[in-house]
């Protein structure tokens, strides 16, 4: 099997705030996934690591 290419120390990042509440890798605006995969969506970039969290918390009064 082939291995996915991997990215040059230049092309690597850090997400430092996710703003994605719906994410279920989103811990307190934290990112816990294991790795992430940003995309070019027309004019800015996207998360498609993004998963909909089946467990929603919905608050009320807030």
């Amino acid at each position: 099997m082939e291995q996915p290419p991997v990215a040059s120390k230049a092309a690597q990042g850090l997400v430092l705030r996710c703003t994605a509440v719906d994410c279920a890798y989103n811990e307190k605006f934290r990112c816990i996934a294991e790795h992430v995969v940003i995309i070019r969506h027309q004019d800015h970039a996207d998360c498609s690591t993004y998963t909909e969290n089946t467990h929603k918390v919905y608050r009320v009064g807030m």
